[in-house]
């Protein structure tokens, strides 16, 4: 489904609860990492079906620096019936390498002659938090320990400290810190997602919706819509505006006309735009987006529907219009998403122990953790302080 996003006025700037900061060149990099594997035709041997085996694996790459097909075959050596053979091995690895998930690693033997090895790519890491609910402490320590990820470095050691997890020896830690990954890896993929199927936009802005051609002159919602954009936008130029009539002309064009004062609107021959001019003379041009309305399957009859936008939106308090970045409008969502996420995993770590233990030992030495606990717990009283007379 596309995603069409409307937004009427701009507010000032959003405020974050922590410190948090994502830019557009860390959004590419996640980009890259996120990217869906596809397979081209040619490709079949590669399978994409996630097995236990697969899962293994990699998980088994992961916590490790690198690994060659004679480790990979020891390892999971299960019985000389149910065998992965050095050949099937190395087949394994070559089709994690095409899809991205591992790559080819230098090293040695142990009787030190060359040999190829391969360790787990940046891909290969957001792969595996992406695509299982669940990772132990004894494979996501050694990752913690061995990669420093770009997720580990946004999302997760601003707020809890490399060497605290590190010296945490608790499963319920890491599975509080790995469901918070997770998620990261949803929100990352859910905000790619909106950016790359929001059907409003172009150039890389927004579009803000004004009116519907079709409904002009008969809904006055759309008549107004557009009277209102053209006051605040040509207000010192046509104060005669507000005592104007909206109408069409027979050949389907908008008219905006007061006595001798005359607006017309039309279409190009593609409906892709539509251009206003006064007195002959090009003023602003609209961007036009037709759609199919209707639905065959309940008896009802398709129809074109013609959304018309600009591509500014307006300021509030109202000192004119400006441009909205895609890019940056979504992003700001997505911090406001990730706050509250941050908020709920240092919650989550304080309410693990009703008594002191060596895990929240560790943690208290952590300026950053105790930093954002003490933010959590102001702004949660804030919160508390919106509800009714408590007894």
């Amino acid at each position: 489904m596309l995603n069409c996003i409307k937004i009427r006025r701009v507010n000032k700037k959003m405020t974050y609860p922590f410190d948090f900061f994502i830019t557009e060149h860390d959004l590419d990099g996640l980009r890259v990492i996120s990217e869906k594997i596809t397979i081209e035709k040619r490709d079949r041997k590669i399978k994409l079906k996630r097995t236990r085996l697969r899962k293994k694996i990699l998980e088994f790459i992961a916590s490790n620096h690198s690994v060659s097909a004679p480790q990979l075959c020891e390892k999971f050596r299960f019985s000389k019936a149910n065998r992965l053979e050095r050949s099937n091995a190395r087949k394994y690895l070559r089709n994690l390498d095409a899809i991205e998930l591992v790559e080819i690693a230098s090293g040695k033997s142990k009787n030190g002659t060359p040999q190829k090895f391969h360790k787990i790519s940046s891909k290969g890491l957001y792969y595996l938090f992406s695509n299982n609910k669940d990772l132990s402490q004894d494979i996501l320590k050694p990752i913690l320990q061995k990669h420093n990820h770009i997720l580990f470095k946004l999302f997760l050691y601003p707020y809890i400290q490399r060497n605290t997890l590190l010296n945490v020896d608790d499963t319920a830690v890491f599975s509080t810190v790995y469901a918070y990954l997770y998620d990261c890896c949803k929100n990352i993929e859910q905000l790619l997602m909106q950016i790359d199927n929001t059907y409003n936009s172009k150039d890389g802005n927004l579009l803000n919706q004004l009116f519907i051609w079709n409904n002009i002159p008969k809904e006055e919602y759309d008549k107004e819509a557009l009277r209102d954009f053209l006051i605040r936008k040509f207000k010192s130029r046509w104060d005669w505006l507000r005592k104007a009539d909206i109408n069409k002309t027979s050949t389907g064009n908008i008219t905006v006309s007061y006595r001798s004062n005359a607006i017309l609107i039309s279409l190009d021959q593609d409906n892709n735009s539509a251009t206003l001019t006064y007195r002959g003379k090009k003023v602003y041009e609209f961007i036009v987006n037709e759609i199919m309305t209707g639905d065959r399957n309940v008896g009802n009859r398709l129809e074109n529907m013609l959304i018309v936008y600009v591509d500014e939106f307006e300021t509030q308090p109202w000192k004119g219009y400006l441009k909205l970045p895609l890019v940056k409008v979504y992003l700001e969502h997505f911090k406001l998403l990730l706050q509250l996420r941050i908020m709920e995993l240092v919650f989550s770590l304080s309410l693990i122990y009703w008594e002191k233990s060596p895990a929240v030992d560790v943690l208290a030495t952590d300026e950053n953790f105790i930093k954002q606990l003490n933010m959590t717990k102001i702004h949660f009283e804030k919160w508390y302080d919106f509800f009714p007379a408590r007894s």
